[in-house]
């Protein structure tokens, strides 16, 4: 989680200290109430991701693992077809797991909807993203402070700032191109910033989408 003045840290989740996300997110807070209590009960997961064996998934299943908990998965790889999202979507509300993990941008935008749009997406099952590059600028939440909605997660962007500087410290340089997603309303939103930032550098953006 890129760092943010609201006590934001890059890694951690929306709200919930890095430690405790997907103890506190998953296994108890959407899971159950207690160890013991998550242990003595089974538990039905939705997992939608882009492709197979992606980090976060693996880095998910193995934390749950080291708890002991007994839990059933249920994978859907949809690529980025909008229409393969939207399909999962709907075998969502049908199925009702317990918990739904999705992996980056498109995807949880697809299932979540928008937290402005109260007739889009799921609402009433416990949904935890991962490697969302922007959930403020994509709609999936109004802020970082609170959710406002049974949906959480982390991102994984550090500050434009941070990258401008990490790069100028490696090689100095006078244009900087890009090339984007202009489908993807985060990414929009990241080169609406970066052109401020370079322009208050002296650096010349180039952004294709």
């Amino acid at each position: 989680m890129a760092h943010q003045r609201n006590g934001m840290k890059r890694g951690a989740p929306i709200g919930i200290d890095r430690r405790d996300f997907i103890g506190g997110a998953a296994a108890l807070g959407a899971l159950g109430t207690g160890r013991a209590h998550a242990q003595s009960r089974s538990y039905r997961i939705f997992i939608v991701t882009p492709r197979e064996d992606v980090g976060d998934e693996l880095g998910f299943r193995a934390y749950l693992a080291g708890l002991d908990l007994n839990v059933e998965y249920i994978k859907r790889v949809t690529g980025f077809d909008r229409e393969v999202i939207a399909e999962a979507a709907e075998e969502i509300k049908d199925v009702r797991p317990d918990l739904v993990l999705t992996i980056f941008t498109p995807l949880t935008s697809g299932v979540a909807g928008r937290h402005d749009e109260p007739s889009s997406g799921i609402r009433d099952i416990p949904i935890v993203f991962s490697s969302v590059t922007d959930p403020v600028a994509s709609g999936i939440v109004p802020s970082l402070a609170a959710t406002g909605r049974n949906v959480t997660g982390v991102r994984h962007l550090a500050p434009l700032e941070s990258q401008l500087n990490t790069m100028q410290s490696y090689r100095p340089f006078e244009r900087l191109a890009c090339v984007y997603n202009i489908q993807e309303g985060n990414m929009v939103a990241t080169v609406a910033r970066m052109t401020e930032a370079t322009k208050a550098r002296g650096v010349e953006f180039i952004a294709r989408p």
